[in-house]
């Protein structure tokens, strides 16, 4: 079965808007180790091989779930890029007073969230979160690393 490896960039303009997606795409990382670790505890032993389809909000589902996960390693890791400046100077009215103007500068902060190997359930999930997941304000670049029989 192929493993699967997501690298995930983001942009933004705002510091504060790549804090709070940031933030938001871990949860969804732990939450979907989550999913497996309850859907690993109670449908082996309680269900047979029939997979647990959980109803339960992510607020609900998560609690119980992160004391398994807080025990093992993360599944992510996330670093800050540096970020960059962009300088610009604007005429004021090119016709009349040239020697009006205006400055301005553009800021663009930038962040990674590297994922561990997911199976490709998991892989599917996390791309249907990061769809249906509205990030306003954001540019998002996912990445897809996967092994096969074949690769080394």
């Amino acid at each position: 079965m192929p493993k699967v490896y997501f690298k995930i960039s983001i942009k933004s303009f705002e510091h504060s808007t790549l804090q709070l997606v940031k933030k938001k795409i871990e949860k969804l990382c732990i939450f979907i180790d989550s999913m497996e670790a309850l859907s690993s505890s109670m449908g082996s032993s309680a269900y047979g091989s029939q997979p647990v389809k959980c109803k339960a909000t992510q607020e609900q589902v998560t609690p119980l779930a992160v004391l398994d996960i807080s025990k093992k390693e993360k599944s992510y890791s996330s670093t800050y890029l540096p970020s960059s400046k962009r300088r610009f100077t604007l005429l004021r009215s090119p016709h009349i007073d040239k020697k009006s103007r205006e400055q301005f500068q553009l800021q663009t902060f930038k962040a990674e969230i590297d994922t561990s190997y997911y199976t490709r359930g998991k892989a599917c999930l996390l791309l249907l979160f990061l769809r249906n997941s509205q990030l306003m304000g954001v540019e998002l670049k996912i990445a897809i690393n996967y092994s096969t029989p074949f690769s080394p």
